[in-house]
């Protein structure tokens, strides 16, 4: 059985998949904040030596290191340059 394109079938499809991809994103995002946790930690840095390197303030490098907040291209590569891997090593693991 079709449906005529006005009904609404295809709205609620759209928003569907506009959810999933957010909740997708911020999976990543929580992903690479756990890899930055866990990087910071190795290198025994605390979070306000991490915030001063990567030139953020400790709010702001808190909510990223939470997941609460999604970070810049600038934040990922000089997170990658104290921890000496590449970008895309952050990226992906």
């Amino acid at each position: 059985m079709t449906r005529p394109i006005g009904d609404g079938s295809i709205l609620f499809s759209t928003k569907k998949l506009m959810m999933e991809e957010s909740l997708a994103m911020e999976a990543r995002i929580i992903e690479i904040a756990q890899r930055i946790s866990g990087l910071r930690e190795i290198l025994e840095l605390s979070q306000e030596e991490m915030a001063a390197k990567v030139n953020v303030s400790l709010e702001t490098y808190q909510s990223y290191e939470s997941g609460e907040s999604d970070f810049g291209f600038t934040f990922l590569y000089e997170c990658a340059k104290v921890f000496g891997v590449d970008i895309v090593e952050l990226l992906t693991g």
